[in-house]
């Protein structure tokens, strides 16, 4: 059996040679990562795919250049974003509404199977901000703050508040 001759491609960090291999295996290049103490961090292609290899990292490095979406977050800690309050505020003010306002406000956005059937689709999100009776705003303000905080802490605000308004809706959904 005809031995495959390989070359070696030195990288500066475990992180890089993860990220070149990835890139190469990505393009049908197959590779190994390799570590030896007096050479570093190596990946490993077959010879006849070295100058290949070479032509797409050279091309993803120049892609990756300055790339604005690398952030250094800090993992020092639990990530918290307080601004969870305020979806407790906006749900207790829902509520207030719904208490205050007669059960107009409550019938208009409350989950009905037969009227979503009927095509009125919104309930699925409006029926998110309304709640039963204040046990279910409580149990709901409680958990949520916490899971919430901890979800627009690590993923941001936005995209925090966006999953658990499209979760609470694609609950709505299983529901009908």
């Amino acid at each position: 059996m005809a031995e495959i001759m390989s070359a070696r491609i030195p990288t500066r960090s475990r992180r890089e040679a993860m990220d070149w291999s990835l890139v190469l295996v990505s393009q049908g290049i197959d590779t190994a990562i390799d570590f030896t103490e007096e050479s570093g961090w190596i990946l490993t292609v077959p010879d006849h795919e070295l100058i290949r290899a070479r032509d797409t990292l050279r091309q993803y490095r120049s892609e990756n250049r300055q790339w604005p979406w690398r952030q250094t977050v800090s993992r020092e800690g639990v990530l918290f974003d307080w601004g969870s309050l305020a979806w407790v505020i906006l749900i207790s003010f829902f509520y207030w509404m719904q208490t205050h306002r007669g059960p107009g406000f409550e019938v208009a956005g409350l989950m009905d199977a037969a009227a979503v059937s009927r095509g009125e689709w919104w309930r699925f999100f409006t029926a998110v901000f309304l709640h039963a009776d204040i046990g279910h705003l409580a149990l709901n303000a409680s958990i949520g703050v916490v899971l919430l905080g901890l979800t627009m802490g690590n993923l941001g605000t936005g995209v925090g508040l966006l999953a658990a308004y499209l979760a609470g809706a694609g609950g709505n959904v299983a529901t009908w």
